[in-house]
């Protein structure tokens, strides 16, 4: 049983884990498989000749070093579509949790949590709303004295609803 913030669940967003662990483990295979089949080739090519060293270890080293090389930019490209999103989603909650509710979360095609730019924008959507809602009824001041509406005007001036022009 899960009890806090624990997750009971292993996958949680199942087709993005799914997609980010195929694609490192086809990026593995295939890269195994490269090396496999260059050092094999370039062992029958110079293997035979006489040669100090081990043609097959050698090339399979080297292979090695190529394929640690390609790996890491590709799974370089793979996390901006992470890191970017999880960067704008932190700056605009950063900005919602100082009162301003005018910017809007925007991710790229291809970017990782989309679903979660669309709520947020939702959120936003809806505080402005109520937000309006409880400005108009400020301003018609009705059951309130004074010194209540200057108080709540106050308190409603910390939100940012609209873009200063």
């Amino acid at each position: 049983m899960a009890t806090g913030n624990q997750r009971s669940q292993i996958m949680i967003k199942s087709d993005f884990q799914h997609r980010l662990i195929f694609s490192t483990l086809l990026i593995a295979l295939i890269a195994l498989n490269g090396i496999l089949l260059l050092a094999g080739w370039l062992d029958s090519r110079l293997g035979d000749s006489v040669v100090v060293v081990d043609v097959f270890r050698v090339s399979v080293a080297i292979l090695e070093v190529l394929t640690v090389i390609v790996v890491y930019f590709v799974s370089r490209r793979i996390s901006f579509h992470i890191a970017g999103p999880v960067y704008a989603v932190e700056r605009t909650l950063r900005q919602m949790s100082e009162g301003n509710l005018t910017q809007r979360l925007t991710l790229r095609k291809g970017d990782q949590f989309l679903e979660a730019a669309e709520v947020i924008n939702q959120v936003l959507d809806t505080c402005q709303l109520k937000l309006s809602d409880i400005q108009a009824d400020l301003e018609k001041g009705e059951g309130l004295s004074p010194q209540q509406r200057e108080e709540l005007q106050k308190k409603l001036s910390w939100f940012i609803t609209r873009e200063e022009t």
